[in-house]
């Protein structure tokens, strides 16, 4: 079964479990819950701006189109306020790890309001409880191995792996803060994009973009086909004069730990 109808066939049950149980909406061009991609992003519980109207909402949304991640599958660690949780802890974790499973995700990055992605903080998340999405997720996940094993040597940067055991296939995971960090200015925006794209980046989701504007230019040629990395290294970009044409050429290398790839294009002078 596909990750949409996996999740659309478990939420009936999870909405009877957890009535009044919150779901990221489609909007804006990204698919929120119904996402289907390999990447799933998970909050703690829902902050009752349930149409997503608030601008840090609205930003975050338009930084998943922006990056090419709006299939991104959107979850919560609750599906209710944390607050409403009560004696139902245990279905709680039960849920969250029937959502992951069905989520199927080829990678997971956690928005914790809290401990940011410190590693001296991995195993013990706020240390003022359980209320935080990363403290959660480290109690709740199923084996995990630590950073710095040589299960963590497809990527460059995760702040954990795990396994899933369904699957038979590792994880890799990492911590940005809250979109609603973002409601704080600019810089704040700025802060989270660049962490987004440095997870993207370690993921080999991050297509190098050339450095000018593009407007009615063409469109770079992938050469070879951009395959995600072990590890990002470098990007260099070069101007080339071949002999006998108008333009410049432009060449973006990628280069990786075992080979580099090349985009091409044309900018008119």
């Amino acid at each position: 079964m596909n990750r949409r109808d996996a999740l659309l066939q478990k939420w009936p049950e999870w909405e009877r479990l957890f009535p009044g149980a919150f779901r990221y909406p489609k909007k804006l061009g990204v698919k929120g819950f119904e996402g289907d991609g390999g990447l799933t992003i998970i909050s703690f519980d829902p902050s009752g701006d349930y149409d997503l109207t608030s601008g840090q909402s609205r930003k975050f949304y338009e930084l998943l189109l922006k990056y090419g991640q709006q299939d991104a599958h959107l979850m919560d660690t609750y599906l209710v306020p944390s607050l409403e949780i009560g004696d139902r802890e245990q279905a709680a974790r039960e849920v969250f790890l029937e959502h992951l499973a069905a989520a199927q995700p080829d990678a997971i990055l956690v928005m914790d309001m809290t401990s940011w992605w410190r590693p001296d903080t991995l195993e013990s998340g706020f240390k003022g409880g359980n209320s935080f999405a990363w403290h959660k997720f480290v109690q709740w996940v199923p084996p995990r191995y630590p950073v710095g094993s040589p299960a963590v040597n497809r990527w460059g940067a995760p702040d954990l792996v795990i396994q899933d055991q369904h699957r038979g296939c590792t994880i890799p995971c990492y911590r940005i803060y809250h979109y609603s960090y973002m409601r704080r200015g600019v810089d704040k925006v700025k802060i989270w994009e660049e962490r987004f794209a440095s997870v993207l980046a370690d993921l080999g989701l991050l297509i190098p973009t050339l450095p000018w504007a593009w407007g009615s230019r063409p469109r770079p040629h992938l050469l070879e086909p951009l395959m995600p990395p072990d590890r990002l290294r470098v990007r260099l970009v070069l101007d080339l004069h071949p002999r006998g044409r108008g333009g410049v050429l432009h060449a973006v290398l990628v280069l990786r730990h075992d080979a580099f790839h090349v985009l091409l294009a044309d900018r008119p002078e």
